[in-house]
């Protein structure tokens, strides 16, 4: 499954930049209908980002106010298990996800930067060294843009 820039714009480096920023944040951080697809379109490639993210470790999520990063019980990608097989709506708008500090060290290399009066600003394009960098990391992690994602043995969908 390649990615488009727009999708890779909004899923990827667009949410990333958002949570690092913020602090966390779910994947529809914008309303619904700025992604401009079809509910299921829309719910596989925002799979596909997270699971992507989670399985890198750029990811952790966040659970009733605390920030669960190691305990097994919290497992991001039992969490991600269980957001693949339930597609109600509440179950994703209240998940936040965390960004690990590999996280935040890539998106201040990459995707933001302070302006001329000290404000936080982010890239609004696309950043190709940014695209290359996460390219390269889900790459090690075999989850790249380039394959189809193995939901099966990542998300242990047989167990």
């Amino acid at each position: 499954m390649s990615v488009s820039d727009d999708d890779f714009l909004k899923l990827y480096q667009d949410f990333l930049t958002r949570v690092v920023i913020d602090g966390d944040g779910d994947i529809f951080f914008m309303n619904y209908y700025w992604y401009d697809m079809d509910e299921d379109e829309l719910y596989e490639k925002a799979m596909a980002a997270l699971t992507r993210f989670g399985a890198s470790g750029l990811i952790y999520r966040r659970i009733l106010g605390r920030n669960v990063k190691c305990n097994i019980d919290y497992d991001i990608m039992k969490f991600l298990k269980y957001m693949f097989l339930n597609k109600d709506e509440r179950i994703w708008m209240d998940c936040f996800f965390v960004p690990t500090e590999s996280a935040v060290k890539l998106v201040e290399k990459f995707l933001i930067y302070f302006d001329e009066e000290n404000h936080l600003k982010s890239v609004t394009d696309i950043c190709e060294e940014f695209r290359e960098e996460l390219g390269r990391i889900f790459d090690e992690h075999g989850v790249g843009f380039d394959v189809d994602l193995p939901y099966d043995k990542l998300l242990s969908l047989d167990s």
